[in-house]
């Protein structure tokens, strides 16, 4: 299953890969990493 945990505007923000690793930490602390089997990002690579 899929599901849309949290819609943010980072429009103005500039998208290097330390600024997405922050975001996606964010999400995994507020959830529990448990919880995940992976990250998929198609975005900056690090």
């Amino acid at each position: 299953m899929q599901y849309v945990y949290l819609i943010k505007d980072f429009s103005n923000e500039s998208h290097i890969a330390i600024f997405i690793v922050n975001e996606i930490k964010k999400v995994l602390l507020d959830i529990g990493v448990y919880k995940f089997e992976a990250v998929i990002s198609d975005t900056t690579s690090a």
